[in-house]
């Protein structure tokens, strides 16, 4: 049955996205509109007139998708009556389409009214509009009756004169409209209500074959009215049990719709109306039990149809993604995200959708979409390997170490027990060297360096006998270049700048090649960039600064190149600033100041924006601070010592947010030490003496610390030694002890080839330095 209160929305409106405005229109009228108050109340087969139309249902749903989600699906049940706004691009909408197709086969045909935003019938009606649906969803050839108004500029007699009957019948509302009311339904009390709000103006064709229709419809209904309301009252004679509120207006809209169904000819609802004429309710219940099944079964299968056409839209999608994949990672992101909405249970679509955000920065869809992965049982190994893989690297930019090794370590323990089951799967070879590389990765930033070296290692040991198993393998290829760059990394941390120069030579000869096989390939693009930076720094600790520049600015056009061709890729936005900052060092080095500040200012700006697009992100926070710091360092530098104090402080501000978010996290002390130290030089250069000796004593305490854990770390020695000739300035009764410290450990440095050539004076710095002081006081007599 139809009556209103068997559904919470009074109409659902289907409409193209190009017609949201005229939309949003007609749904504030209806909403707005009351019913005149003679005719609330009236009996109709459609059940009481209301006091109001309100609540209509505006479909907001994603329309680019082109099949129905299941919200859509309820609120289409949940929905008395469907209005569609007719025009060219509805007629072209798929989505219209299958919203009317769906509630055609729902058992709502006689419940849908059309209303004309532009364009003349047929061309702007839906197929599903125009044609009978069956009630398992199949659009027939057959041509059904549409109740339709206008609602176009020029809604006059004019728009719709000329049409064929079995396309559009119109009800005459200004001659009959409380008759139409009270005898045709609330269906078409929608129309006039709808009507009398100046909502659209109806006009009627062939007025006097029209009229006589509906007073053959009039007297039949009169009739059925009657001898529903006569089995109503014997069905009601017949109740044992406890009457309920509003039962007598429930059993007559169960009759009702009996009656109805009978009339259009269903054998076994004529059946049940007889048997209900006659008072046999338990007779009647199996019939009325098998017609529900059966409307239960309908759905099912139009729900079944539907999630195998989402399938195959999800599928269609993959597919797009995977070939634009080669060339337009955005194209990609954008069509695995799609498929992921459509098919949220399929892993490989979410492994992918998860791949592409995470690479240009999207870590929080990356992480949904990871993590979703993670819950199908069905997942393969090599899939949750994956997904494990993406999580920590999303945990590690957000500075949660720890977390990320521990998805590290448990995507290592899939790909371990794997590979010993399979051994001669390739792809499970692989995903145990990325493993490898990872947890390398969050040791290294852990300040396990000597740990992190023996995991590049053995990632390095699978990725070269893949790479020489299959040259023309570029991806095998490119593992092994990454795998050569993770150990320069380490072998730079360790001071062992040869070596670690070699490794990125070698890893820059592997990704020339491959770049010159594939030109158009951004990752690529970008691997050339990232490695071009890393030899720049190595020569900049050699001092050729000459070359390090023209490795600098090589890699700042690429990442330029890169950025500018899709903005909405945080990464290669962060690249540049890299490159910039980088170009900044260089400068500096040659004292060339201006020109330093200049590159470090614009890698302020960019990772400013990255950093308010989101606060969470550790590392673009970090990159913050430090473009903070090194700006800071100019103005020292030129004698503006206020200035530089105002950008270490805003620097400390961040170093220590991070430093109490994850005290594990080694760089993040680091970074805080070196903060505590710039923030000291400022206020020191201005005879700010209190303060500035507290902050370098804090910063002197967590180098000493970090120092002390690990010997093999060149950069925390060099802070030590750095805050050891500190403090010999600024206590001068300590200044032979913090002096001999500072020159027995760079003395330590240099023997073990561990002291960069930029870094070769200390030395002979610190033993000058100590010379200055004169001979050590002789000690007193029986002092051992």
């Amino acid at each position: 049955m139809s009556d209103a209160s068997f559904y919470p929305y009074r109409a659902f409106i289907s409409y193209s996205h190009a017609d949201s405005a005229r939309c949003e229109w007609l749904h504030g009228k209806l909403e707005s509109y009351r019913v005149p108050r003679d005719l609330v109340g009236r009996i109709t087969k459609d059940g009481p007139v209301p006091e109001r139309l309100a609540p209509v249902f505006r479909d907001r749903t994603d329309f680019s998708t082109g099949s129905l989600q299941k919200q859509t699906l309820d609120a289409l049940r949940q929905s008395q009556f469907l209005i569609v706004i007719a025009s060219p691009r509805a007629a072209a909408s798929e989505y219209v389409n299958e919203e009317i197709r769906a509630f055609k086969a729902m058992g709502g045909a006689g419940r849908v009214c059309a209303l004309i935003a532009e364009g003349v019938p047929p061309d702007n009606f839906p197929p599903a509009l125009r044609f009978r649906v069956d009630p398992d969803g199949t659009i027939t050839d057959e041509k059904e009756d549409v109740l339709a108004g206008d609602l176009s500029k020029d809604g006059e007699r004019e728009a719709l004169i000329g049409l064929p009957y079995d396309y559009v019948w119109m009800r005459d509302v200004q001659a009959q409209r409380k008759r139409t009311i009270v005898y045709a339904g609330a269906g078409a009390a929608f129309a006039a209500a709808a009507a009398a709000a100046g909502v659209f103006g109806w006009e009627h064709f062939d007025t006097t074959r029209k009229v006589e229709r509906q007073e053959v419809a009039v007297a039949g209904q009169g009739e059925r009215i009657a001898n529903v309301e006569a089995i109503v009252q014997k069905l009601l004679a017949t109740q044992t049990a406890q009457a309920a509120p509003g039962q007598r207006e429930a059993v007559r809209g169960a009759v009702e719709s009996v009656a109805t169904g009978a009339a259009q000819g269903d054998d076994r609802l004529k059946q049940a109306l007889a048997l209900l004429k006659d008072g046999k309710v338990a007779e009647a219940e199996p019939l009325l039990r098998a017609e529900a099944a059966d409307r239960e079964k309908r759905i099912a299968q139009l729900q079944a149809q539907i999630t195998d056409d989402r399938k195959a839209a999800a599928a269609a999608w993959r597919n797009l993604g995977a070939i634009a994949g080669l060339r337009d990672p955005k194209k990609a992101r954008e069509a695995y995200a799609k498929a992921a909405e459509l098919e949220p249970d399929n892993a490989d679509g979410l492994a992918w959708a998860g791949w592409y955000h995470l690479e240009p920065g999207d870590i929080s869809r990356a992480e949904q979409f990871y993590t979703r992965l993670l819950e199908i049982k069905s997942a393969t190994d090599h899939l949750r390997i994956w997904a494990l893989l993406g999580l920590g690297d999303i945990k590690s930019q957000r500075g949660q170490l720890l977390d990320s090794l521990q998805r590290y370590r448990e995507a290592f323990s899939i790909a371990d027990r794997a590979v010993k089951a399979e051994p001669e799967k390739l792809a499970l070879r692989r995903d145990l060297s990325a493993s490898y590389e990872r947890i390398g990765n969050a040791l290294a930033t852990l300040g396990n360096i000597d740990e992190a070296l023996r995991n590049y290692h053995q990632g390095f040991i699978i990725s070269d006998d893949l790479a020489k198993t299959d040259t023309d393998n570029a991806l095998w290829q490119r593992d092994l270049s990454v795998a050569y760059e993770r150990i320069g990394d380490v072998l730079a941390t360790k001071g062992d700048l040869v070596e670690a120069l070699a490794k990125y030579r070698n890893d820059l000869a592997i990704i020339e090649r491959l770049v010159k096989s594939d030109r158009t390939n951004t990752q690529l693009q970008r691997d050339l960039g990232v490695v071009q930076n890393k030899i720049g720094l190595i020569l900049t600790s050699q001092g050729s600064f000459e070359e390090a520049l023209k490795n600098f600015r090589a890699s700042l056009a690429i990442r330029n190149n890169l950025a500018q061709s899709d903005p909405s890729n945080t990464q290669w936005q962060r690249d540049v600033s890299l490159s910039h900052e980088k170009i900044g060092e260089a400068l500096i080095a040659q004292h060339k100041l201006s020109e330093a500040l200049e590159e470090y200012r614009d890698s302020l700006s960019m990772r400013d924006n990255l950093a308010k697009a989101d606060p969470n992100n550790a590392l673009w926070q970090r990159d913050l601070s430090i473009a903070y710091q090194k700006i800071g360092d100019v103005h020292y530098a030129t004698g503006q010592y206020s200035d530089a104090l105002t950008n270490y402080q805003t620097e400390l501000t961040t170093a220590k947010r991070l430093a109490e978010i994850d005290p594990s996290n080694s760089q993040w002390q680091s970074d805080l030490s070196v903060a505590y130290g710039k923030v000291s030089d400022a206020l020191l250069a201005q005879e700010i003496l209190p303060e500035g000796l507290e902050s370098l004593r804090k910063a002197f305490v967590i180098a000493d610390r970090l120092a002390r854990s690990d010997d093999t770390n060149v950069p925390w020695q060099r802070l030590l030694i750095s805050f050891y000739v500190k403090l010999s300035i600024a206590d001068k009764q300590k200044a032979r002890e913090y002096l001999t410290k500072a020159h027995d450990l760079a003395v330590h440095l240099k023997e073990r080839r561990r002291l960069a050539l930029t870094d070769a004076w200390m030395v002979e710095d610190l033993a000058r330095r100590l010379s200055a002081l004169g001979t050590p006081n002789q000690r007193p007599l029986g002092d051992n």
